[in-house]
């Protein structure tokens, strides 16, 4: 890996990190954890619909890949601003 790369997911970590907290802190206002959810998964869905995740290049695909590992990394990095709970069991 480069230094440049190297450096750039160091960014990215933090960034993922950072909002995170922020979200988390933010979300606590906006509503229940369930209208949270819908909104959410909606919105994702509305993306996705117009243009599926195959369409995309190998470099948009492979930065995805590094913002969900990130995003799961919230839940055990110990460096992380506010540990994130784990995933609910699916119903």
């Amino acid at each position: 890996m480069s230094k440049r790369l190297g450096a750039a997911l160091d960014e990215l970590r933090a960034a993922v990190f950072e909002a995170y907290a922020a979200l988390e802190e933010e979300g606590a206002k906006t509503g229940t954890e369930q209208e949270r959810r819908e909104s959410s998964l909606s919105s994702i869905d509305e993306i996705l619909e117009w243009r599926p995740l195959a369409a995309f290049s190998a470099t948009h695909l492979e930065l995805l890949e590094m913002l969900f590992a990130y995003w799961r990394e919230t839940e055990v990095a110990e460096d992380a601003p506010v540990q994130a709970s784990l995933p609910d069991a699916i119903q």
